[in-house]
């Protein structure tokens, strides 16, 4: 995910006056990650102070510079663009927006959270960058609601007709040894008493049926509710204009794993992405490219952390706006 300071400033408002947003929710627990220019932090700090005085909400700086900063890969960009006719629109328009429009054709398929016409005009985010966040948040919670809800739904169809007993089925989940066993002896046991289980299976698969109903009706809809966000989401993606170079996967892959990865792995995957390029290519394209930067003893990572400028920890409410913040604003 591509962030532009726009966006960065009113979530930060938003945060430090509700003590919550869905862009630092998302980031936090590793959901997403959050990439931007390595100019767009330095033109937070230089708007924010005066919208916060603004709004009534200067604790919104702080907010920045400690929940929102220590998650933003700021990444260094090459000074030749790409050839990518988006990109050129944008430089046209505003050549200081041209590196934000550069770093999501380097990552794209990507979302890009801004307001900047200069850059949605090109197809980079469509100015409504809540939107896009809920999306992505209701995604994450139906997906952890759909794989708790599979499980389920898994355990009830496969176990409890036939043993039908949900105690022993729990502690028969938490151990491997006994669940074979278990299975073992049912599989046994069908030999000797096939009658009796028939009529245990089938007294129990009356009692579980309608549960299992109703969890199936439940798990389908939520899979056509993410079918749907997941096509709105589609609809708001940068999409990469040509196939994807090798240093267009490298940065993809760093992006998704969020930490440094050694060079070796980075080779295994562009081999299995289909890339043909050897190890030793591979590192000179990690050495040579500035957005890839080199953890010793870790491997390469997308960019780097800022540290933030504020030492006094920032004390967020999670009850209410933040002292200081007078009235609110649109935000995440």
């Amino acid at each position: 995910m591509v962030v532009d300071a726009n966006s960065l400033i009113e979530d930060a408002l938003w945060r430090a006056q509700t003590g919550f947003s869905a862009l630092t929710y998302l980031a936090e627990e590793q959901l997403i990650s959050v990439v931007a220019p390595a100019h767009v932090a330095a033109e937070v700090r230089e708007h924010l102070p005066a919208v916060a005085a603004r709004t009534g909400c200067e604790s919104a700086i702080e907010v920045f510079e400690m929940a929102h900063l220590p998650l933003i890969h700021v990444v260094e960009l090459p000074s030749e663009l790409p050839a990518d006719a988006r990109v050129a629109g944008v430089a046209m328009r505003d050549a200081d927006d041209a590196p934000l429009a550069h770093l999501a054709t380097l990552l794209a398929p990507a979302v890009v959270l801004t307001r900047d016409r200069h850059l949605t005009r090109e197809g980079f985010g469509d100015g409504d960058w809540l939107t896009t966040i809920l999306l992505l948040r209701r995604l994450a919670e139906l997906d952890t609601m759909f794989y708790g809800g599979s499980r389920f739904v898994w355990l009830f169809s496969i176990y409890l007709p036939g043993l039908g007993v949900t105690s022993l089925v729990r502690r028969l989940a938490r151990s491997r040894i006994a669940l074979g066993l278990a299975l073992g002896l049912e599989l046994g046991g069908a030999v000797w008493f096939r009658n009796q289980l028939r009529s245990a299976a089938a007294d129990a698969w009356e009692r579980v049926a309608p549960v299992l109903e109703q969890t199936t009706d439940a798990v389908t809809k939520m899979l056509e509710d993410r079918a749907r966000i997941e096509e709105a989401l589609q609809a708001r993606l940068v999409l990469p204009a040509l196939a994807p170079s090798a240093e267009s996967a490298i940065a993809r892959l760093l992006a998704e794993r969020g930490g440094p990865v050694p060079s070796e792995r980075i080779h295994a995957a562009l081999i299995e992405r289909g890339h043909d390029i050897s190890l030793t290519m591979t590192r000179r394209t990690l050495r040579a490219h500035p957005s890839f930067v080199a953890v010793p003893g870790h491997g390469f990572q997308l960019g780097r952390t800022l540290l933030s400028s504020i030492e006094a920890p920032v004390r967020l409410g999670a009850s209410g706006p933040e002292p200081g913040c007078r009235s609110r604003h649109k935000g995440g």
